[in-house]
């Protein structure tokens, strides 16, 4: 809750739809605070649906195409999955249409809310643009989401404090 809002905006939105989420470390689980959690997700949002996508070889472009067909048909069912087990889409979630979107595999950046850690999609490595964000009251219950995964090759803590941010990132 400490955090600069619109910097930590701007990091979450690089962490997961850098590279269209198709990276290892790809920040696909957003865990935030429930005192924050409305304000923080509506700039994500409304910025996650600002990103331009479009050709990799546009400098513009901020979000280009997923690897293959069959990728891209994977993440589509991750999306799927995720709206039957109640997750609630905030932003994206089908594939772009005409134009230029027909060159390549695109999927737009893709936010939800209303799933718990048990989720598939927080269980499951997507490597797509898909973000689940997932709300803490306390430092004790943000320790236990955050360790409760198989997965764990990067995190990144957002706080204006440093000392509890050195303090937290080991635990």
């Amino acid at each position: 809750e400490d955090a600069d809002l619109d910097h930590a905006v701007n990091g979450v939105l690089y962490g997961i739809f850098g590279a269209s989420g198709q990276s290892c470390i790809a920040g696909s689980r957003l865990l935030v605070q429930r005192s924050v959690q409305q304000d923080f997700v509506d700039r994500l949002v409304r910025r996650a649906g600002q990103l331009r996508m479009g050709d990799p070889a546009d400098e513009r472009t901020q979000l280009g195409p997923l690897i293959s067909a069959a990728h891209r048909a994977s993440v589509e069912h991750h999306v799927a999955e995720a709206l039957a087990e109640g997750g609630k889409l905030l932003c994206g979630g089908e594939r772009p249409q005409g134009g230029s979107f027909t060159q390549g595999y695109f999927y737009p950046p893709t936010v939800f809310a209303g799933l718990d850690n048990q989720s598939a999609l927080c269980r499951q490595e997507v490597f797509g643009p898909v973000l689940a964000i997932l709300p803490f009251e306390d430092e004790d219950e943000l320790l236990s989401i955050a360790n409760d995964s198989v997965f764990g090759l990067a995190a990144g803590i957002w706080s204006r404090d440093y000392r509890r941010a050195w303090r937290l990132a080991p635990a």
